[in-house]
């Protein structure tokens, strides 16, 4: 319906708001309420890495401004080719910021290798797990979804298992005004 259309519009717009006032260096003005936080610390104390799974449900920005506030290096894996325009804006608007990006080339396995060494630092690296990188369409796994299947990647569960690498979920979601959770 128009209303619902709306209020994701203006939910997404906002989210926009937050993910630049992040970047312009405002993140200790946000609250965030975590479950689970013992899991993350514990992750974080054993002084091993872990993948963290997320979505396109939520915000990396505020999962990256939370992991400054917990002194956890968070890198994200990214394919890159279609965001180099936004992240070199990015750069450029708050060069400070260490975005922290493991590019994912197709056909490579390069990026294997740099989780591998941030997860035998210490370091967590978060893998978004609702979409599927180009070449991953052979490992998927299907699942009912609202009642539809929906085929998702098994790569950070395939990667964590062979690492030996604990597995987090985790989801940042806007709950209203500088406030995540």
């Amino acid at each position: 319906r128009l209303w619902q259309s709306f209020l994701h519009y203006r939910e997404f717009g906002l989210s926009i708001g937050d993910r630049l006032a992040i970047w312009f260096g405002r993140a200790d003005e946000f609250v965030f309420d975590i479950e689970a936080e013992d899991n993350l610390d514990r992750v974080s104390e054993s002084g091993s890495g872990a993948i963290l799974i997320g979505s396109h449900l939520g915000s990396f920005d505020a999962l990256r401004a939370l992991a400054v506030r917990k002194k956890s290096p968070v890198n994200v894996l990214m394919f890159t080719r279609h965001a180099e325009r936004i992240n070199t804006l990015f750069r450029e608007i708050s060069p400070e910021v260490d975005a922290r990006v493991i590019p994912v080339q197709p056909g490579s396995i390069d990026s294997v290798f740099e989780i591998r060494r941030c997860i035998e630092q210490g370091e967590l690296v978060a893998i978004l797990g609702d979409r599927m990188e180009p070449g991953d369409h052979g490992h998927v796994g299907t699942v009912e979804i609202l009642g539809d299947p929906v085929a998702l990647p098994l790569a950070p569960y395939l990667l964590a298992n062979l690492l030996g690498c604990p597995l987090l979920m985790i989801v940042c979601v806007r709950e209203g005004a500088g406030r995540y959770s």
